[in-house]
Formats: C-alpha cells, structure tokens, sequence
C-alpha cells in the first residue's frame, strides 16, 4: 500500500516455525493498526498441522552368487510438522475494550495477543499467559 507500512510482508493465516514468530508478527500487525486507528486490536495464535514432502536418494548393494549390481531409487517422505499462525484479527472499534477472538474449530490456541492505543497509558502490546 501506498499510505502504510508493512515492515514484515506477513499477513494473519501465514505459517511460522515457532509461536514467537507468530506472536511478534502479530504484535507488529495489530501495533500498526492500533496506532492509525486508535483502537484495540486482538487476535488469536494457534498451532496447525503441514505435511512436508522431501525426496531422498536409496543406494542400495545387491549381490547373487558372483553377480553384485546396484539399484537406485527415490523414495518420497512425509512428515507432519506443526506451525504457528494467528487469525484475522479483530477490533470493536473502540479505544478502550476489544473481545478475544476464539481459535478455529479443532484448532489448538497458544496465545492471545490484544493491542492498546497510544495514549492509553496501558501500553502497546499485551500476551496471555497459556
């Protein structure tokens, strides 16, 4: 945009590798927005599930008799990994209350994060304590 800054390029609904990646993407996100508009912002960290495919080489040695040969192939690997992201966020359009939002449904919350306005004399950012 032309008007705002966007310092990290992440946006709610992108996947991080730990909780504070998410949280601090999150206090920046909802802190930005809470400056401009002066209200509180909220929003909810929670954990997903990502299957990872990585391919790996197999050698392996093969002997009959006197005969030895040697076959190669790829095998294709799965993993599920567990990462971080936070929902769109969410303001009453007040500067002095906000409702947290819920975690989506079978969705496990970490963390709730809600912002202050400047002058609130409360301070910018808070976290839970999950």
């Amino acid at each position: 945009p032309v008007n705002m800054v966007d310092y990290c390029g992440n946006k709610p609904g992108d996947l991080f590798d730990t909780m504070d990646e998410a949280a601090r993407d999150a206090a920046i996100y909802l802190g930005v927005l809470s400056f401009e508009n002066g209200w509180e912002y909220a929003t909810v960290i929670y954990t997903t599930t990502e299957t990872v495919i990585t391919y790996e080489t197999v050698t392996k040695q093969h002997k009959f008799l006197w005969w030895t040969w040697t076959t190669t192939k790829t095998v294709k690997n799965r993993t599920k990994v567990t990462k971080y992201t936070y929902k769109a966020v969410k303001t009453d359009k007040k500067p002095d209350s906000v409702t947290i939002p819920r975690a989506p449904w079978f969705k496990k919350a970490v963390a709730t994060l809600h912002t202050h306005p400047m002058g609130s004399g409360i301070g910018i950012t808070q976290f839970s304590n999950y």
